[in-house]
C-alpha cells in the first residue's frame, strides 16, 4: 500500500513484491505535489507580512492604536481580546521544533563538521518543516535493514547513492536513493521528515522523478524514509561557503576526492587544467563517458571551492508518499 505516492502511470510498483508473499495486487494512486519556487516563497512571505501589518493598523494593534473608548466591545460590555499569540505557530517555532527533533537522532559526525544552521534554515523555508503523516504501527515504521540485505533483495551497488539495478532483478523498482548521515547529516533523519541534499554538479536542476529514500542511521542500520521529491534550492554562495568551518570544507573535499560519483566535478577540474579554460557541457559529457579515471586531490577541490570554480548545489527533500509494502518486506525479511 503506497500512501499518497507520486508514481508514473503504469509504474510496476510493488505488486510484484506482494506476489513474493502471496498478496493480491492493489491499484496504485497518483498524487502530484507541487513545491513552490524560492521566489514564490519569498513573495508570499512578503505579502503575508504586509497584509499582517495592514490588519494590525486597522485593528488598533499597531502604532497609533486607538484608546479603550474606541475599542470594539462584546454585548456584555467586555472588550474583545485578540487570540493569544501562542495559538499561532510561527515559522521560527516550526524550525526550532524541527532542529530539536533532529538533535535527538545522534549522528556519527562532530558538530563542527556539520554545515551551519542558517544555511539549512534559508533552504528549508522552501518546503517547510512538517513531517509526512505515515499511518502504520511504530514498530513497523522503525524497522531497519543492512545495506547488504537491500542490495541482495533489490540489487544495485552497495556504495552508490543512486544504484543501477541489474536486469536480473525483475521487481521494476529503479528509484533508489541511499544517503548516510555520516556524509549527509542534513538528510531526513526520521520517516517522512524533510531534509537537504548537497552535491557538486554543473546545475542544480530539479530531480526528474520521485526517489525511494533509504538512510543510514548507524552501522548496519538503514531505514526507509519514504518517497521523496527533490526540488532545487539556491546553491551555496561564496560567502556561505567561506563562512563554513575548515573541518566542514575539508570533510567535503576529502569525501569528493575519493568518490567515483561526484557530479562530474573532478572531470571538470581536470579538463579545465588541460584546456586552460572552462570546458563546455559537451566536453564534460564526453569525458564522463570515457573510461578515464580523473584524479583530483582534496586540496585541489578545496581550492576550487574557495575560488568559486566549484559550486555546492542544494536540493530540498520533501516526503510525498510512503510505500508500506516495501517497509513490510524490510521488517519481515531482513
Amino acid at each position: 500500500m503506497l500512501q499518497n505516492a507520486d508514481l508514473r502511470p503504469g509504474h510496476p510498483t510493488l505488486s510484484r513484491h506482494r506476489d513474493l508473499v502471496g498478496r493480491p495486487s492493489r491499484k496504485m494512486t497518483r498524487v502530484e505535489v507541487v513545491v513552490p519556487t524560492w521566489r514564490q516563497v519569498r513573495d508570499a512571505h512578503h505579502e503575508r507580512r504586509v497584509k499582517g501589518e495592514s490588519e494590525a493598523r486597522h485593528s488598533g494593534t499597531g502604532l497609533g492604536a486607538v484608546g479603550d473608548a474606541d475599542a470594539e466591545r462584546d454585548p456584555q460590555g467586555q472588550q474583545q481580546q485578540p487570540p493569544p499569540a501562542t495559538q499561532i505557530k510561527s515559522e521560527d517555532d516550526e524550525a526550532n521544533d524541527y532542529f530539536h527533533l533532529q538533535a535527538q537522532i545522534k549522528v556519527e559526525v562532530k558538530p563542527e563538521e556539520i554545515i551551519s544552521e542558517n544555511v539549512v534554515r534559508d533552504r528549508m523555508a522552501l518546503v517547510g518543516y512538517d513531517t509526512f503523516d505515515i499511518k502504520i504501527p511504530k514498530d513497523l515504521l522503525d524497522a531497519t535493514a543492512t545495506r547488504e540485505f537491500t542490495t541482495r533483495m533489490w540489487g544495485g551497488s552497495m556504495q552508490a547513492t543512486f544504484p543501477r539495478i541489474g536486469k536480473e532483478f525483475t521487481h521494476g523498482l529503479d528509484d533508489f536513493m541511499y544517503l548516510s548521515l555520516l556524509y549527509d547529516p542534513q538528510a531526513p533523519r526520521w520517516p517522512g521528515s524533510p531534509g537537504l541534499f548537497f552535491r557538486f554538479k554543473d546545475e542544480g536542476e530539479a530531480w526528474p522523478k520521485i526517489m525511494r529514500l533509504v538512510v543510514r542511521l548507524r552501522n548496519n542500520a538503514w531505514q526507509y524514509m519514504g518517497q521523496y521529491k527533490l526540488t532545487a534550492a539556491p546553491p551555496l554562495t561564496p560567502d556561505e561557503w567561506n563562512a563554513q568551518s575548515f573541518k566542514v570544507k575539508r570533510k567535503w573535499a576529502n569525501k569528493l576526492s575519493g568518490r567515483k560519483f561526484d557530479g562530474g566535478l573532478k572531470a571538470r577540474l581536470v579538463l579545465r587544467k588541460r584546456l586552460r579554460r572552462d570546458p563546455t557541457p559537451q566536453e564534460i559529457a564526453t569525458a564522463l563517458q570515457s573510461n578515464e579515471r580523473f584524479r583530483v586531490s582534496a586540496d585541489e577541490i578545496l581550492e576550487a571551492c574557495d575560488q568559486g570554480r566549484a559550486v555546492v548545489h542544494v536540493w530540498c527533500m520533501k516526503c510525498v508518499g510512503y510505500d508500506v509494502d516495501f517497509q513490510e518486506m524490510i521488517a519481515t525479511c531482513s
